[in-house]
């Protein structure tokens, strides 16, 4: 049977903390995960949660569960299986769809045979429509810029007139660089919220 090594390390100052896992696999994999918190805590507290973050890790890499609970025991760590987890990873796609479908119906009505026309419309509105958990966009966290419909009119308004078009790609460009940044925060808002 592959033995697999967890090492954990958390700290924390004024602004938040962080955690970094390593986690030791069989035939010199290894597996490094660092993870950032934008909320105060004691350097214990970080340290649980690096436990608990790798842990996490683990249990998603499948490793066999009797080595988890052997390193649990030496920890002297009581462990109790909580389905709350896997339940929350697993029913994000059906919490989606459930939305997206909501929608779908609110907007049909008495033609419910033209969904196919209208599903462009109702993704457009779920993805432009800021979600209580991260109070983000999913447009604004993947592309980083508020979405703009084109819209035809016979004078162009003042935002559009005054644009750089040769500004615009740098802007995009910059946007996409601190992408990764601000779709952590979202991850971290949502995962305080759990």
């Amino acid at each position: 049977m592959p033995i697999w090594y967890l090492n954990v390390d958390g700290s924390s100052d004024r602004k938040g903390g962080g955690v970094g896992i390593v986690l030791e696999g069989p035939n010199g994999v290894i597996i490094e995960q660092a993870v950032s918190f934008n909320f105060q805590l004691n350097n214990n507290q970080a340290e649980y949660e690096a436990l608990i973050t790798g842990l996490v890790l683990a249990k998603e890499l499948e490793i066999e569960q009797r080595k988890l609970e052997d390193f649990l025991k030496s920890l002297g760590i009581k462990h109790i299986t909580s389905f709350v987890e896997h339940l929350q990873m697993n029913g994000q796609a059906e919490a989606a769809n459930k939305a997206i479908i909501s929608e779908l119906k609110k907007c049909l009505g008495a033609v419910k045979g033209l969904w196919v026309e209208e599903l462009p419309e109702v993704l457009w509105a779920y993805k432009c429509t800021p979600h209580r958990s991260t109070r983000e966009m999913p447009f604004n966290l993947t592309y980083r810029t508020n979405a703009m419909l084109p819209v035809e009119l016979g004078e162009p308004s003042i935002r559009r007139g005054i644009q750089d078009m040769s500004l615009n790609d740098e802007h995009l460009r910059i946007n996409l660089d601190i992408l990764p940044e601000w779709r952590e925060v979202a991850m971290i808002k949502n995962a305080a919220q759990k």
